[in-house]
């Protein structure tokens, strides 16, 4: 009767909801940034090894970090010899900074701590800038709520 009717739609909803949530929400994290990368990791390991190398050798090592983040929404701002403070190098330290050696200047000091991650490896620390790649995490998370109530909406107009 009634009874079983509407188990039987109810039942359906929440499946036809579940496999739409299924579908969607790893297209929605498919812009997120990684979860594992290692690249901050390598670059700062490898601008460690070369601290005391030539400043020709050094230099184009900053130049193609540089260039490697340009494809990212995150990125270096800041290469300190040494450990990094408070948004400046200790004592005239810096290697590379994205506001004196960047023309186009896609990365910079975050304007919160969670924004910025350090990275220090062999008397080398390089600065990450994270701001873009958090906002386009919240438009994500927002865009997922929205998407679900949605189909919340949708599937009981039509179930």
């Amino acid at each position: 009767g009634f009874r079983r009717q509407l188990m039987h739609s109810i039942a359906t909803y929440i499946a036809t909801l579940t496999l739409l949530l299924l579908v969607t929400n790893p297209l929605l994290s498919f812009l997120e940034t990684p979860d594992a990368d290692y690249s901050m990791e390598a670059w700062a390991a490898i601008l460690g090894d070369l601290i005391y190398s030539p400043t020709t050798v050094l230099n184009r090592e900053l130049t193609e970090m540089s260039a490697f983040y340009d494809k990212f929404t995150y990125g270096p701002y800041l290469v300190c010899q040494g450990e990094y403070a408070t948004g400046s190098c200790p004592s005239n330290n810096t290697l590379w900074g994205a506001y004196t050696f960047d023309a186009d200047r896609q990365f910079n000091l975050p304007e919160t701590e969670s924004q910025n991650l350090r990275i220090q490896q062999s008397g080398v620390t390089v600065a990450f800038d994270f701001t873009a790649a958090r906002e386009m995490e919240a438009v994500m998370n927002i865009t997922l709520i929205l998407v679900a109530c949605t189909m919340m909406a949708f599937t009981a107009i039509i179930v």
